[in-house]
């Protein structure tokens, strides 16, 4: 399935786009809503699928992106509230967003995980589910902060990456571990306060908050 128009809800509708194979996103239009946006390659279950975007933007209240290979969302532009992303089989995760996002269910089942916000990133849930070195998490926010409530990579050979350009490196509150790594980097303007299952740490903070 290629998309190459405009698809717009006026009001607060659920926008689908389904395809037994890929799902390319390859025009400079928009997949634009007040409601919701799923997005599924591999609806049949055949194995084969994965969802590109080289052009356009996504814009929707939650963003449901759902293959059994690579995910794929790198426009700059996209505005979700919340996005759940899940790679079913072997691909990684790629996405970002203008401003603020919930990773609310963001899971690769044998791949890295790679997401870049303009504003604050909460990770509600985010797990690469294979331990190896290729399968690390990354998440970046260009203008806020980071709220890590569950983020695992596995403890033996997956990396965990939070780096909040502006801002603080917090946690959920509970004794839970938020981060679960082999090595984790983590680098905040504004502080940094998690709990951690982690073998290495290197940690920056380069502002005055602790």
């Amino acid at each position: 399935l290629a998309k190459t128009a405009n698809i717009q809800s006026s009001d607060s509708g659920l926008i689908t786009l389904e395809d037994g194979h890929d799902v390319l996103l390859q025009s400079t239009r928009s997949v634009n809503t007040g409601g919701n946006v799923n997005i599924t390659a591999d609806y049949d279950n055949s194995g084969l699928g994965s969802i590109s975007q080289t052009a356009g933007n996504i814009q929707a209240n939650t963003l449901t992106l759902s293959a059994s290979g690579a995910i794929t969302a790198g426009q700059p532009s996209n505005d979700a509230d919340i996005l759940n992303a899940s790679s079913s089989q072997s691909g990684s995760i790629q996405y970002r967003d203008i401003d603020d996002i919930v990773l609310n269910s963001v899971t690769s089942a044998n791949g890295s995980i790679d997401v870049t916000a303009g504003g604050q990133i909460t990770a509600v849930d985010v797990q690469s589910l294979t331990d190896a070195d290729a399968n690390d998490i990354t998440l970046t926010s260009t203008g806020a902060g980071i709220e890590a409530q569950y983020i695992n990579a596995g403890t033996t050979a997956g990396d965990v990456t939070l780096d909040a350009q502006s801002g603080a490196i917090t946690q959920d509150g509970d004794a839970a571990a938020d981060v679960i790594a082999d090595v984790l980097t983590a680098d905040a303007t504004g502080g940094i306060d998690i709990d951690t299952n982690i073998t290495t740490l290197d940690a920056t903070n380069t502002g005055t908050a602790g």
